[in-house]
Formats: C-alpha cells, structure tokens, sequence
C-alpha cells in the first residue's frame, strides 16, 4: 500500500484548496517557474527595465536589443512576427482583416478561440465544421470555388489530447485559395524538444500557413503572436496602424517570454522531466485498465462516460486529496465525460504513485475498472 508524503508545505505539486491539502492535477505551474531562481531574477530584471507605459509600437528588429529577434522566426519556421499584448486581440484583429478581405473562414468546431464574436456570429462568411472533418472542409471548397478560404485549426486539442493530423490537413490545404490559420494551443512552449510547438510535426512550414500562439497557458504575462510570410504580416501590420488602440506587446513581456525560450532551449530545460512525468502517468493508467484518450503527453485526459459517472469520480478523487479536471458536456459531447489530469515537473514518483492508487481506488468502487 503506497502511504501518503509527508507534506512541508502547500506549495509545489501540494496545494491548499479551501482548508484541505490536495496533490494538484488539474495544471497551472507545470513546468515548475515559481520554485525557478532563474526565472525569479529574469522577472525583476525586466520588470525594472521596462517601460511598460511607453514601448515600440510593434517588435522589429531595428527596435530590439534584448535578443536576436529572429529565434522566434527559426522556432516557427516563418519570415515575420508581430507581437502583441493578448490573443483576444490579436484574433479579434486577424478574423477581421481576413473578413474584410473576403475569406471564408472555416473554423473546427473544438477550435479553442469561438468566442471571438466575429467568429461566434456565423453567417456565410464563418463556417464551423465537426472536429477534424477534412471531407467538410473540402466540400466547401468545392461549393464555393469562387472564394478564398481560411482555416482554422490547431496544434493540439486539448479536451481530447489530440494532436492535430498534419498530413491531412496539409494534403487538404494544397490550393492557392485556402490559408491556414494554426493556434499553436498548449503546443506552445511544450511540444518537441525545446517545445517549438508545430515545427516538430512539420519540417518546412507551408508558404500559406499562418502561426498564432502565446505562452501565457504556462508563462504568467507572456505575450502573443502571429508568424507567417513578409507579404501576410506586412498587410496585416498595414490594418493594425489604423487601429484606435495600442495592441502591442510591452517591452517587460518580450524580455521575459525570450528568455523563457531561450531557457527551454538550454540545458536547464524542465521538458524532458515533464515528458517523463506525463508519460508514466500515461502508461500506469493505461495499464490499470484506464481508457486513455489523445496523443499529447502532458494532458491526460481519462474517459468515463456518462456525466453523473464523471461527476462522481471527480468527488471520489476529491475526497482522496486529488485534484484534477472535470470535463463534462457541453465542453465534451453527451456520453463522453472525463477527468483530465496534468502533471507538473514539480512531481516526484511517489507523488504520482499516490495519485495513481486513489486513481484505482476510486475507479474500482465507481466500476470504471
């Protein structure tokens, strides 16, 4: 029988929730930079640096003294970035210059960035299609062969841990008509080696593929991007200057969110550790009898079924001191509730171990397993 740690404090992968101590499933400091010394002095450093009143209206290299602006440009395998505050505002900017352009925007319906109210409001310019349907996305094509297209997908899904079917899509993509729009999701900062996100599924990016992603899912105040060709970025930046608001990136946001790449592209990165983590997690749940869903390895979604199941399973695992996600409809589909679980590098073996027995526990007196 795997006992409970001994628990110092309620920081690192224990929090308190309420009055109770919980071993923290459910994400946030995955990678671990609130214990990171590194990360704490590289905050400050650029806090105290920054204006973050005045800044340089878009991130050029002309402007930047901080770092070569072009690792952004190598990670993403484009020609040109902007940077900007927050995704809300950047997509908000992107659907509407696409629209005003004519796209048809076809969107997937798991596609995390719906509640932009351009995209929210559908008529026929805005078209969601079920999830990795690439047969719908070509009959739209086909039906409206008068029309440009812009696609919307991304690197990964998260409620589902799907990666996205690059060859498909790419395969799909293939007419001078059709842009790819790729929201890079968790991808960003934690898929492949020094967590480049797509580039590791896709050696040579396509000529009309746009990249849109930010760091901010494991980077507090990390800012946002889109990458793509010195013709798209330039039409793009050429709107955005008629804007009645500032949307770009602070100068205290680029300095700490290239030195976090900068960190995952060095010795002292915490991906391989996370990778490890995730993946034993994975393969002890799959083991036990756990219907595992998805490809990614950090998000581990666990399928139960039913709603009500669900739901008790989560307060099962509550009442055990694990805290993890509930995903119930309308985030998932009617019969097709889930605990998704994250694990941080901040997890030891044995804390994963505990998890992993009230995991059982609960799921055997539910009928799960």
């Amino acid at each position: 029988m795997i006992g409970e740690p001994t628990i110092c404090s309620g920081r690192g992968p224990w929090i308190v929730k309420g009055k109770r101590l919980f071993l923290n499933l459910s994400g946030g400091d995955i990678l671990g930079l609130t214990s990171n010394k590194e990360f704490a002095t590289a905050f400050l450093q650029n806090l105290e640096s920054a204006d973050l009143y005045n800044c340089p209206f878009f991130f050029y290299e002309s402007q930047s003294t901080r770092i070569p602006p072009n690792k952004l440009y190598e990670i993403k395998g484009q020609r040109k970035t902007l940077l900007f505050k927050d995704l809300t505002t950047l997509f908000n900017l992107l659907v509407s210059h696409l629209l005003k352009r004519g796209y048809v925007l076809l969107v997937d319906e798991q596609f995390e960035m719906t509640n932009i109210p351009l995209i929210r409001n559908i008529n026929n310019q805005v078209q969601i299609f079920p999830h990795n349907s690439f047969s719908t996305i070509r009959k739209h094509i086909e039906a409206q062969s008068d029309s440009n297209f812009a696609i919307f997908v991304q690197t990964v899904y998260p409620l589902s841990s799907e990666l996205l079917p690059v060859n498909e899509l790419l395969e799909t993509s293939q007419s001078e008509k059709v842009l790819l729009i790729i929201y890079e999701s968790w991808a960003d900062g934690l898929l492949g080696e020094g967590g480049e996100g797509l580039k590791s599924l896709i050696s040579t990016m396509p000529q009309n593929s746009i990249i849109v992603g930010s760091y901010s899912h494991i980077l507090p105040l990390s800012f946002s991007y889109i990458a793509s060709s010195e013709t798209f970025i330039d039409a793009l930046e050429s709107d955005l200057k008629d804007q009645p608001f500032n949307p770009e990136a602070t100068e205290f946001q680029v300095g700490i969110t290239l030195w976090f790449i900068n960190f995952l592209n060095s010795r002292k990165s915490p991906l391989r550790k996370l990778s490890d983590n995730a993946n034993y997690l994975r393969y002890e749940l799959a083991t036990k009898g756990f219907r595992v869903l998805g490809d990614f390895a950090p998000l581990i979604p666990v399928l139960v079924g039913e709603r009500e199941k669900a739901l008790e399973f989560y307060n099962g695992l509550l009442e055990n001191k694990i805290l993890a996600n509930l995903l119930n409809y309308p985030l998932v589909p009617l019969g097709k509730s889930r605990i998704l679980l994250i694990p941080s590098v901040l997890h030891s073996k044995e804390d994963l171990d505990f998890a992993l027995n009230k995991l059982e526990k609960v799921a055997k007196t539910l009928g799960i397993i």
